[in-house]
């Protein structure tokens, strides 16, 4: 579920709501419940130096 936590997060950066409404029902994650971005870097070990960035998605960080 985190990958698809991250692929959400990534589709908010960049205001794709319409892809938003269709991947969110097909990958069963609830739309108004999403994991912050703090929990999923907490989650991920993310630690004090690449935690809190939010000028770029998460998935941009973990593929840097």
């Amino acid at each position: 579920m985190i990958c698809a936590e991250i692929i959400r997060e990534f589709m908010q950066f960049y205001k794709m709501n319409l892809s938003l409404q269709v991947f969110e029902p097909e990958m069963s994650i609830a739309n108004g419940f999403p994991k912050s971005r703090n929990e999923m870097e907490r989650e991920l070990g993310f630690g004090p130096a690449l935690s809190g960035d939010t000028s770029k998605p998460l998935l941009l960080t973990l593929l840097e």
